[in-house]
């Protein structure tokens, strides 16, 4: 039986052979979606956005609540691995502020209990951007923003694995650079108490009980 491994495996394949032999017409959008030096990489996922389990049976993914996400991986020896992220190099907290909105967006997620560490930096590439696509970089922009406190770490329990906790993140609502990306945080007043005219409502608490 077909698994969503071999979908996966089957339509990288087909996308491939499609830049190898093109078909169609119009050749200029076939370079823009299948760019040289970039490997193609192919997920099923299910209507929550979530992967579909590589051996899961494939009748598991219905194009009807389900939706196929493409990105790219650099090739080995690709010029894609030589050159430099536009965005970590030409700017300063740009590349912080697409951090701040992919985990925003993440923590927004219907149903995420909360962000793996581990898990968000293989996620990072799926996102475009090009300073993603390098894991070098994206751990360097990932150890920033926890060095500078955009994000906070923390430990979760693993019940897989109950000796090795799981290293999660989430925002720091606090830190301006967040506030001024997504917002700043609600924050409940404090209460102020307000003066009466009159005894205070202890003396007459005590005189009613004599």
């Amino acid at each position: 039986m077909p698994t969503i491994s071999t979908l996966e495996e089957g339509l990288e394949q087909s996308l491939e052979r499609l830049r190898a032999n093109p078909t169609s017409a119009d050749i200029e959008r076939l370079k823009v979606l299948l760019p040289p030096g970039w490997r193609i990489r192919v997920e099923l996922r299910d209507k929550n956005n979530r992967k579909k389990r590589a051996n899961a049976d494939a009748s598991n993914w219905s194009p009807a609540d389900g939706e196929v996400r493409l990105y790219f991986e650099p090739e080995k020896g690709s010029a894609a691995l030589a050159a430099p992220a536009p965005e970590l190099t030409a700017g300063g907290d740009e590349v912080l502020v697409d951090l701040i909105r992919r985990v925003h967006a993440l923590e927004a997620a219907p149903g995420r209990a909360f962000i793996s560490l581990s898990w968000f930096m293989k996620e990072l590439p799926r996102t475009g951007w090009a300073w993603a696509q390098l894991e070098a970089v994206r751990r360097q922009v990932v150890e920033r923003g926890v060095e500078e406190r955009v994000l906070l770490t923390y430990k979760v329990a693993n019940p897989k694995q109950p000796a090795f906790a799981t290293t999660a993140i989430r925002l720091n609502m606090e830190h301006p650079l967040v506030a001024a990306t997504v917002g700043a945080p609600r924050r409940i007043a404090r209460f102020n108490p307000v003066p009466v005219l009159g005894e205070p409502i202890s003396e007459q608490i005590i005189r009613e009980r004599r």
